[in-house]
């Protein structure tokens, strides 16, 4: 079961005028439990159960949560948003970040999600770059490395670590 969903609701009288509606629910936390809700007839039940749903998705984390299932141009958005923001870094190194993923990495694997953004696709990309453009290819290699830290715990962690060298001629 994916995370934030839920199962098929069962009903059960309770009582002469209560009813019981009741599914297995996966919360944000990875966390499966049954939920349940009680009402005077069997729709009212599960139409207060589904509140209860509707209002544990909104408590959930929606602050931009990155998972598994974002697309890199999504990744690459938030990530650029958080740079230009931290102030770490200077205006023209923030600049070439955002050229780099606007123009080179955004157009090739954008549609990506970050599930489907392995090693091998990553490579491909770089590999295909640096046959033309050597420095631009390792200039993407560190937006695409830094981007991937944004990753959850779900998402394998040696991403752009296990690109090879990007050689420069």
């Amino acid at each position: 079961m994916a995370v934030g969903t839920f199962g098929a609701i069962s009903r059960t009288q309770t009582g002469p005028t209560t009813w019981k509606a009741r599914t297995r629910y996966r919360d944000f936390s990875g966390t499966t439990r049954y939920v349940a809700a009680a009402g005077r007839t069997a729709a009212a039940a599960e139409r207060s159960l589904r509140l209860e749903l509707l209002k544990r998705a909104a408590a959930a984390p929606t602050n931009g949560d990155i998972t598994a299932d974002t697309l890199l141009s999504v990744l690459m958005n938030t990530w650029l948003e958080q740079i230009g923001e931290d102030n770490r870094r200077m205006p023209q190194t923030v600049f070439q970040y955002c050229h780099h993923s606007e123009k080179l990495i955004v157009p090739a694997l954008g549609d990506l999600k970050l599930r489907e953004v392995t090693v091998g696709a990553a490579d491909r990309f770089l590999r295909g770059l640096a046959r033309e453009h050597p420095a631009q290819a390792k200039m993407c290699k560190t937006v695409l490395g830094q981007a991937m830290n944004l990753r959850t715990p779900d998402m394998a962690p040696e991403f752009v670590r296990g690109q090879g060298r990007v050689l420069i001629s």
